[in-house]
């Protein structure tokens, strides 16, 4: 073997036994920091339990609500809109209480503007029915 590749070899099994080091040295790290994040996800699940149990991402909100994804993002976005539930780094998507949403829907009816939309839209159905009867 030429003396090149010999030298290049032995530079790349130096470079492996240094990451060996630094792997060994990160682990117990890693390790708390996994603990930590099951920790934090056994607590929220714990909390979510205790506050209603059910937990529910937007989908579930737009099926709820039959309201549109955009609607949906303009109601996380309200500073009033309840926060999310972290289960940890590994979670996919944000998660809601569904009776914190719940309770908030109820109470976002109820604002004035809110209101007025859903009359408005109550009454333009009501007209297209009667209009509908009527042919």
């Amino acid at each position: 073997m030429p003396d090149d590749l010999v030298t290049r070899l032995y530079k790349i099994e130096r470079e492996l036994d240094e990451l060996r080091v630094l792997v060994d040295e990160m682990r117990p790290w890693y390790q708390s920091f996994h603990r930590q994040e099951q920790r934090a996800t056994q607590q929220a699940r714990y909390l979510a339990a205790r506050q209603g149990g059910e937990l529910i991402n937007r989908r579930d909100i737009q099926r709820m609500t039959g309201v549109s994804r955009n609607t949906v993002q303009t109601w996380v976005a309200d500073p009033t809109f309840p926060a999310p539930v972290h289960l940890g780094s590994g979670s996919r998507g944000e998660l809601y209480g569904k009776e914190q949403v719940r309770a908030w829907l109820e109470e976002y009816v109820k604002r004035p503007k809110v209101r007025a939309a859903i009359i408005a839209k109550q009454e333009a159905e009501r007209l297209e029915r009667e209009k509908g009867q009527d042919d």
